[in-house]
Formats: structure tokens, C-alpha cells, sequence
């Protein structure tokens, strides 16, 4: 395998990465087609005592749930299929936002990089705009639309919300491809 050297793809990637961040503020505040992605609870207060009530600790939940040997039983299996079923996150403190927006660009960040380190081997000498384009935009759409899916699947999340995330994976993955193709070294 031909040596790369990662440090000429280090500018593109930080701008890359703070390109996307910007498309990704821009389809959630401004756009905001997810905002029919998440729903209300029906009677959230009532829901938020049941919660403190059972003094339910930090963590990622999902209902109904048993052990092993639990999930044979005609009691589980009777819950199973009475549901409700569902998933949640309860979080220790309030979100923090600036370390949740800084962590999120940093990713953004290090996709643009790994994209434009796992294609420039292949790219050659003196490449056309598309020559980078197309296969950085294969790398990054393969993360930003592919790398969600199993969780999304498996933990129950709407269709519509999947199908907006892949959306915007591929906006992402254009805007990566663009900025690497626009500014490669």
C-alpha cells in the first residue's frame, strides 16, 4: 500500500467538516425537516413523575425487556406481545449544548479527513474536481448514510426519521466531497 502523507488533508478536512456542521445547523434550525422526525409525549408531566417517581437512573432503556432465560416465559412473552415496546436515554444532567455541538464538529471533522486520507491513493497526479469528488463522496456517504442504519433499525426509529438522516448523510457526504475536491492538496 503506497504511503500517505495525512498532514495535506488536514485544512480540507477542517473545512469540510465545518462545512457540514453549517449544512447540518441549516437543515435542523432553518429547514427543519425533522421536526416532524420527533414527537411530543401525549401527556409529558404525567410522564416525567412516573419517571422520578421510579427514580430511574441515567442510562439507555428498552421495553419490555428480560434475561435470557426470562425471555421463554409465557409471562415475558405475554408482555411481549401486550406491549407497549420502546427505547430511551435518560441523561444524568441537562444536555450540554456547546460540548454536544463541539463533539459533533469534530466528527464531521475527522469523517473529512479519513475520506480524503482513504481516497488519496487512489487520486494521482494533477486530479480534475471529479476525479476527487466521486470517490470521496462515495467514502463519506457510505458513513454519514450507511453508518446510522443498523441502530436505526434496531432500535425502532421511525421510517421517515431514517429517510431524513439519510438525506441528510447524502447532503453531507456532497458537501465533504465538494469542499475536498475544491480546496485537494
Amino acid at each position: 500500500m503506497p504511503e500517505v502523507d495525512i498532514v495535506p488533508y488536514i485544512l480540507p478536512a477542517v473545512v469540510a467538516g465545518v462545512a457540514v456542521f453549517i449544512a447540518s445547523f441549516l437543515i435542523w434550525m432553518v429547514i427543519k425537516w425533522h421536526d416532524r422526525d420527533i414527537s411530543p409525549l401525549p401527556d409529558e408531566p404525567a410522564f416525567l413523575d412516573g419517571l422520578k417517581a421510579a427514580k430511574v437512573p441515567p442510562g439507555f432503556y428498552m421495553w419490555p425487556m428480560g434475561e435470557n432465560r426470562e425471555v421463554k416465559s409465557d409471562a415475558f412473552k405475554a408482555r411481549w406481545s401486550a406491549g407497549p415496546w420502546g427505547n430511551m436515554v435518560v441523561l444524568p444532567t441537562a444536555p450540554n449544548f456547546a460540548r454536544n455541538l463541539i463533539s459533533t464538529l469534530i466528527v464531521y471533522i475527522l469523517i473529512s479527513w479519513a475520506a480524503a486520507v482513504v481516497i488519496s491513493p487512489g487520486i494521482g497526479e494533477s486530479p480534475t474536481y471529479w476525479h476527487v469528488f466521486w470517490p470521496a463522496s462515495l467514502v463519506a456517504g457510505a458513513v454519514y448514510c450507511l453508518g446510522p442504519m443498523p441502530g436505526s433499525f434496531f432500535f425502532g426509529k421511525a421510517s421517515r426519521f431514517m429517510l431524513t438522516d439519510f438525506i441528510d448523510g447524502l447532503i453531507f457526504a456532497a458537501v465533504t466531497a465538494g469542499v475536498l475536491a475544491a480546496l485537494w492538496p
